[in-house]
């Protein structure tokens, strides 16, 4: 008998539209970056973790639609008329796309925004229903629980 290791994100929950790209460096200013994710099954809900590290909440869309997860954000500033020996930090606008593999009810989602990582709870459904999710603040002494 072989043994199996089971990969719960393996393409059985959702599948991502678009991988993060390794040439930061190359991107031009105001091009799209996509961004990494953690994702994981937490028993009732799908959990999406998105780190945005330096942008505002104000600057951050989050949308399900029809079986389809989409982040955006936008990262303001960057100064363009410096000799830069290395340039890694990307300005301008942030995406990721993720095509889910089982319906969601995104009307009960749950998004929040701590320490520069964007979480997104999506509670599992016999059928998905379409929602733009409102990202929640923290209150000035709570922290990321580091999930």
């Amino acid at each position: 008998m072989t043994a199996q290791r089971r990969r719960p994100f393996g393409g059985a929950m959702f599948q991502t539209g678009k991988r993060p790209s390794p040439a930061f460096a190359q991107m031009e200013l105001g091009e799209v970056q996509v961004v990494p994710l953690t994702a994981y099954d937490a028993d009732d809900d799908l959990v999406f973790q998105v780190p945005l590290p330096g942008v505002l909440p104000e600057d951050i869309e989050i949308e399900c639609t029809d079986r389809r997860l989409v982040l955006r954000a936008k990262l303001r500033g960057g100064e363009t008329n410096r000799r830069y020996l290395a340039h890694e930090w990307h300005y301008g606008p942030y995406e990721r796309e993720v095509d889910l593999t089982m319906p969601v009810d995104a009307e009960r989602a749950n998004a929040s925004f701590s320490n520069g990582i964007l979480t997104v709870s999506l509670p599992k459904a016999t059928q998905t229903r379409p929602s733009c999710i409102t990202l929640h603040r923290p209150m000035p002494h709570e922290g990321h629980s580091g999930h």
